[in-house]
Parts: structure tokens; C-alpha cells; sequence
């Protein structure tokens, strides 16, 4: 939470006083979430005191996509609010003294951002035709925890309960700040906008393997009027 305190005065402290314009945009993004986590093998106890075994692949780079909505407020202020989702498979192997079984299960990240953001650099300088900006706000998260030794601990308290992946890692719902680096092209008189940001989320640890921070990479294409 001091993060995304962090992150919010950081936002309010890019507003200025100049007059105000009337102008808004929308598009679609899709890119990358820089996340990993590593693969797991390794034997654990469960409640009852029978030894298990978990195999996992390593969960990399989900692709991500979304839409956004931009408004702006000032000249060289604009106001963000985003939505973004990432997907990614995996596979597991879950082995008891009764059985082994294997399984596939999903990472899944859905965020919805309010950013602020303020022009760096302008070519030209009144025109916006090329911008550099950078911004920062907070945002709401919902994140699928990744299938492991204390998700299975927690939610299996014996060896003959089954094992469903996607249905003991339901999502959990976080608070997280976040800063973004950004380039825009919007040629004069045409109402294409594209544009490429670099974004990093905090939101903390969590109580199992879901990250604690990530930078997504994207791409947008929209319109500006």
C-alpha cells in the first residue's frame, strides 16, 4: 500500500496549471508481461503426513493485450484509464504414493489502471506529431497464484483429495502503483494515434508465487481527436 501511496503523489505532482484542452483518445494494446516464474520439482508433506511431489514448467513472457481511454486534461497532461489482460498455460506433474497425474493449469493477470501523464519532449513543440512522456497512478489487480508447494499445502489436506489446478488457484484481488516511459506518434489533422510504453507494477509480495512486480512492454493503435 506505501507503494501505491508513492506512486499516486508521484501522479498528482505531474499536474500543472496551464489552460485546459478537449481532447480524448482510445485504442487496443498488445505486447509482453516481463514475468517468470521458475519451474518447481521437489517433494513436500501434506496434513496428513504423506510425502507428494510436484513437476512444474516455468511460466515466461505471457502475452498480454487490452484497450485504454485517454483524456486530455491540459496541454502537456493527460489523464489514462487502461485495462489489461495476460494469459499463459502450463504443466504440471502432481505424484502421490496412490497415483501420479498430469495436469495443466493457467496464469492469469487481468489490471485496470488510472495513470497521469506528462509530455517529456514535443516535436513539434506545439503540434505533439512525436512525444516522449512519462507518467505513474495506481491500479486494481486480479492474479491467478501459481500452483505450488504452499497452495497445495494450504488447500489439500490429504493425498486422496484431488488435485483440479484451476479450480484451488482462484484469483486474488490487489492494490498496485505503477510508472511508465512512453513514445506517441499522432500525425496533424489525422486522428491515428500510435504509441509504445514500457510500464512497471508493484504490488508487493504475495501469499504464493504470484509476482510482486512486472514490467509490461506494448504496443497501442487508436484514435485521437
Amino acid at each position: 500500500m506505501r507503494r501505491s501511496l508513492v506512486c499516486l503523489t508521484a501522479a498528482i505532482l505531474l499536474l500543472s496549471g496551464t489552460p485546459a484542452l478537449a481532447l480524448f483518445g482510445f485504442g487496443i494494446h498488445g505486447g509482453i508481461d516481463n514475468i517468470t516464474v521458475e519451474s518447481f520439482d521437489s517433494s513436500f508433506k501434506l496434513g496428513d503426513g504423506n510425502m507428494v511431489s510436484l513437476k512444474r514448467d516455468e511460466i515466461s513472457s505471457p502475452v498480454m493485450f487490452g484497450c485504454n481511454f485517454l483524456f486530455d486534461a491540459l496541454p502537456i497532461i493527460d489523464f489514462e484509464v487502461s485495462a489489461d489482460a495476460c494469459l499463459q498455460d502450463y504443466s504440471l506433474s502432481y505424484t502421490t504414493p496412490l497415483k501420479t497425474e498430469q495436469l495443466d493449469a493457467t496464469f492469469g493477470r487481468v489490471g485496470l489502471y488510472g495513470t497521469v501523464r506528462k509530455n517529456l519532449i514535443s516535436f513539434p513543440p506545439l503540434m505533439n506529431v512525436l512525444s516522449l512522456y512519462t507518467g505513474a497512478g495506481v491500479g486494481l489487480h486480479l492474479i491467478t497464484p501459481v500452483v505450488g508447494k504452499n497452495l497445495i499445502q494450504e488447500e489439500l489436506k490429504t493425498m486422496g483429495e484431488p488435485l483440479k489446478p484451476d479450480d484451488i488457484a482462484g484469483k486474488l484481488t490487489r492494490v498496485g502503483g505503477h510508472i511508465l516511459l512512453g513514445a506517441q506518434f499522432k500525425p496533424i489533422l489525422i486522428p491515428l494515434m500510435v504509441k509504445a510504453d514500457a510500464k512497471y507494477t508493484l504490488l508487493g509480495d504475495g501469499d504464493y508465487e504470484e509476482p510482486g512486480s512486472f514490467l509490461s512492454v506494448y504496443v497501442s493503435l487508436g484514435m485521437k481527436f
